[in-house]
């Protein structure tokens, strides 16, 4: 019984992030242009990013998951309530980066493409009493309050 149940809660969660990246659709500076190879493997990518390991809170009330909602690689925490539906942003990773090494000697299109190629936030789990979330990015393991 309790298997079931949590293979239900796993395609419910699932499919509601399915639904946000649909609603969400591609970003708003994607729309309307023209398909090309070029478009179609660049980054933000044109049609955004989806969502990626969807997680319930063990009290069964949050959906927690991976997301950029722009398109672009780097992806952020983001939880949607169950009774409210509308994900936010819980984290910003990419805002808070710290600057390079004063004796960097890349030049500014190796940074821009390690930059591309970052991928923020990689793994996440809920505490126990689903209060809180601790996610690791690079290779610092985190805790959110």
């Amino acid at each position: 019984m309790k298997r079931t149940l949590l293979r239900v809660l796993s395609v419910t969660g699932c499919f509601i992030v399915a639904i946000v990246a649909i609603a969400a659709g591609p970003p708003a500076a994607e729309r309307g242009k023209e398909i090309t190879l070029d478009r179609m493997f660049s980054t933000p990518a044109p049609w955004g990013t989806a969502p990626v390991q969807p997680a319930w809170s063990k009290d069964g009330n949050r959906l927690a998951f991976l997301w950029n909602d722009k398109g672009e690689r780097f992806l952020d925490l983001w939880v949607a309530d169950a009774a409210a539906g509308a994900p936010h942003r819980i984290t910003d990773l990419k805002s808070v980066r710290p600057d390079p090494p004063a004796d960097d000697k890349r030049t500014d299109e190796e940074k821009a493409s390690d930059e591309k190629m970052e991928r923020g936030i990689s793994r996440f789990a809920w505490s126990p009493d689903s209060r809180r979330l601790a996610f690791v990015s690079n290779t610092d393991l985190r805790r959110l309050p």
